[in-house]
């Protein structure tokens, strides 16, 4: 799931800030680009790593994620860096569409 989040993520990065709102151009240096898609995929995987911890302190975390396993270290690591590898995966993808695709 964390690896389809992180591809999830990255696409929805690369959606709003470059077909969205225009807020970065294509034009953009392709390796800027593919860190800064992989840095804000690894953004959200941090916050959501904090909101599982703040959930599983503060609320009965077995009750908001029935096939959730007991967190750890090793649990959190594994979480973020299969987040890292959908990020990696649909930032890769996009830019070389991207770079495929003709200049209109």
């Amino acid at each position: 799931m964390h690896i389809m989040g992180g591809m999830f993520i990255a696409l929805l990065f690369f959606y709003l800030f470059i077909e969205r709102f225009k807020l970065v151009s294509l034009q953009t240096n392709s390796v800027a680009l593919f860190f800064a898609a992989v840095g804000f995929v690894m953004l959200v995987g941090v916050l959501w790593e904090f909101y599982e911890y703040l959930a599983e302190v503060f609320i009965q975390h077995q009750y908001l994620f029935a096939c959730a396993s007991p967190g750890g270290l090793f649990d959190t690591l594994k979480d973020l860096f299969d987040d890292l590898v959908g990020g990696i995966i649909s930032g890769w993808t996009y830019i070389w569409i991207v770079r495929k695709r003709p200049s209109s």
